[in-house]
């Protein structure tokens, strides 16, 4: 598939087995995608700051989206019904156009807003999107989004205000 054809972001995995599922689950569908690989290689012990080791974004033709959702909902039980079309402040993007990545999850809001208020000192739009887990009611965390383009740029910028 060529990415200039429209493309959105479907999904961003950090299991590549999971991963393989969808791409599976797609073709079986005859969804055409196409994965980027945003890994980072890594052994050893890993610090808070550094990217996944694996990151595979699936990208899906725009006019796919609903199709390609609506199909790994009912195969890996992923996009539950409240998270599509969300459009409560916390996860609304500025543009309608722009590609979201979570760069960290904070356990509390005032640490999510500390860490968007570091990204802002580096000139990095990012917004806040509350998480709800699912297995417990009583746990919510915070991801911290970045526009795609500006990933590299915001952990750079989170691993000098970490340390």
């Amino acid at each position: 598939m060529n990415e200039s054809e429209g493309t959105v972001e479907l999904h961003t995995f950090f299991d590549a087995i999971a991963a393989g599922s969808a791409c599976g689950q797609l073709e079986e569908a005859e969804i055409p995608f196409t994965v980027k690989d945003w890994g980072v290689p890594s052994q050893g012990i890993h610090k808070f700051a550094e990217p996944p080791a694996i990151q595979l974004q699936i990208l899906v033709k725009k006019d796919d989206l609903k199709r390609a959702q609506d199909l790994l909902r009912n195969t890996l039980q992923l996009f539950p019904e409240r998270e599509v079309g969300d459009t409560s402040p916390l996860s609304m993007s500025e543009r309608e156009d722009e590609v979201r990545t979570q760069v960290a999850a904070c356990e509390s809001m005032e640490d999510a807003t500390a860490l968007v208020d570091a990204l802002k000192q580096a000139n990095i739009s990012s917004n806040i999107r509350k998480l709800n887990d699912e297995d417990d009611s009583g746990w919510i965390s915070y991801s911290v989004e970045v526009e795609y383009e500006d990933i590299d740029r915001a952990f750079r910028a989170i691993e000098r205000w970490a340390q």
